[in-house]
């Protein structure tokens, strides 16, 4: 039954009642007054399931922020320096992959985060240089043979 439908029925169903106490010698504003009465209760009872709602909401908002806040501001074990964190990484990351695959994933994140976090682009000069550091440490260059 659609919304609109509903709301016929209601208004059909208060026109009944009314009719039916004024037959049973009911004043007709005591009526009204009884009618807006139960409306106003019932928008007051919607008004505040809303509103809790709403706290409910913002505390979870605010749980939310506070976990990613230590989450971003503890030290993630295994990488006391940052380098795995300021590349996105998790430092299991390489478990299984051979050196160059490490390193290629490595100079990937680099490339993204660079992109991303560059001084050019409204970067940020700590930050690109944190994102520099990370990768000569995560994937050195391999050393040139001296032969």
């Amino acid at each position: 039954m659609s919304t609109e439908t509903r709301r016929d029925k209601q208004k059909v169903d208060l026109r009944d009642l009314r009719v039916q106490r004024i037959l049973d010698g009911e004043n007709e504003d005591a009526i009204l007054i009884r009618e807006l009465k139960s409306q106003l209760a019932a928008a007051n009872n919607a008004l505040e399931a809303k509103d809790t709602a709403l706290k409910l909401k913002d505390q979870e908002i605010a749980r939310l922020k506070a976990d990613a806040n230590i989450r971003m501001s503890s030290e993630m074990p295994g990488d006391p320096d940052g380098h795995y964190r300021a590349l996105g990484l998790h430092p299991t990351f390489a478990q299984g992959l051979t050196e160059e695959q490490a390193r290629e994933i490595v100079q990937r994140a680099w490339k993204s985060y660079s992109q991303v976090f560059h001084t050019d682009r409204g970067g940020n000069l700590e930050r690109i240089k944190r994102i520099n550091a990370a990768r000569d440490v995560l994937a050195p260059k391999p050393k040139q043979g001296s032969s």
